[in-house]
């Protein structure tokens, strides 16, 4: 099969488009001109988000949604199971096939192609780093993965992704932190907290933990699309990670709410089970590759970033 790339397509294949990061990506695709085709396993729900627009039924049964994707200019994938859920062995088996699974659907697609798609962003997430013990050490895109259920499906997730290099595509994998988003994410149900003057650390508190606003977020799929130079793994993270003392104070002061309960991690553990790993034993994850290549950050520091999700001047 001819590989080769349509110049004059605009178009970009989305997949997770109904999602919290996926549906603020088709918004600014959108703002800035691009033409969206949505693939969804929610297909009427999609529809209602974005009214007049394309929606493709995707199913690993229904194969008919492969030949979409020929003649996009780029594929931008963030789907997956949500991990803040009580795991069982029978739902790890779906987080790991919704993430890696779904990319080697896509990939498979890609392959297929006549005019192949000259990017593939696939959003993946930090847990790469692992959270199996807590760390100073700064984790950027060089640094080995962890030794966890984290480390091993983002690895798996994006080895899954980069087959479509074989292609002749380019591969990015944004390996995503701590969304701040007033529309989902974690930070809702930690404002409620908060709120009821409950709020504080989850000891021990100099566990790291890295954030990033969802505009930020945006952005650096935006600047992986259009800039060819990036290639592979990207942080998704704040240039200033901080600590979860230094997150809870800061939150603490912004919605004038004491800050001083510390909240044993067993506690945590109990209610929320494995993945309450990701912010007991948080990682100091740094943006070395998005700093390298220039991306200006709109929310660099925590407070501004909450002041501007929360909408308090």
């Amino acid at each position: 099969m001819e590989d080769k790339h349509k110049e004059d397509a605009p178009t970009i294949s989305l997949f997770g488009g109904n999602g919290l990061i996926g549906s603020e990506i088709a918004k600014a695709l959108l703002l800035r001109g691009n033409e969206i085709k949505f693939f969804s396993r929610n297909k009427e729900k999609t529809e209602v988000m974005f009214p007049g627009k394309k929606v493709v039924e995707f199913t690993p049964e229904n194969k008919e949604w492969e030949e979409e994707i020929d003649g996009s200019s780029a594929v931008v994938n963030f789907t997956g199971e949500s991990i803040f859920k009580k795991w069982t062995s029978e739902y790890k088996k779906k987080i790991i096939e919704s993430r890696v699974g779904t990319v080697d659907q896509i990939v498979e697609a890609i392959s297929k192609c006549e005019i192949r798609p000259k990017v593939f962003i696939n959003g993946t997430a930090a847990g790469y780093y692992g959270y199996d013990k807590i760390t100073d050490l700064e984790m950027d895109e060089d640094s080995p993965k962890g030794n966890d259920f984290f480390g091993d499906l983002v690895y798996q997730w994006e080895k899954a992704a980069n087959r479509a290099e074989e292609y002749g595509v380019r591969v990015v994998n944004v390996r995503t932190s701590l969304v701040l988003s007033a529309s989902g994410g974690g930070l809702p149900e930690l404002v409620s907290i908060f709120k009821t003057g409950l709020g504080g650390p989850i000891r021990p508190g100099n566990q790291w933990l890295a954030w990033i606003h969802i505009s930020d977020e945006v952005g650096l799929v935006l600047f992986s699309l259009d800039n060819e130079k990036i290639t592979g793994a990207l942080n998704a993270v704040s240039p200033q990670p901080t600590t979860m003392a230094e997150f809870a104070k800061t939150l603490g002061r912004i919605l004038n709410r004491p800050a001083k309960i510390s909240i044993p991690a067993t506690l945590v553990r109990l209610r929320m089970g494995e993945v309450s790993d990701l912010i007991i034993h948080g990682k100091k994850v740094i943006p070395k590759k998005a700093l390298q290549y220039g991306y200006t950050f709109k929310f660099p520091d925590l407070e501004s970033a909450l002041r501007s999700t929360l909408s308090i001047p």
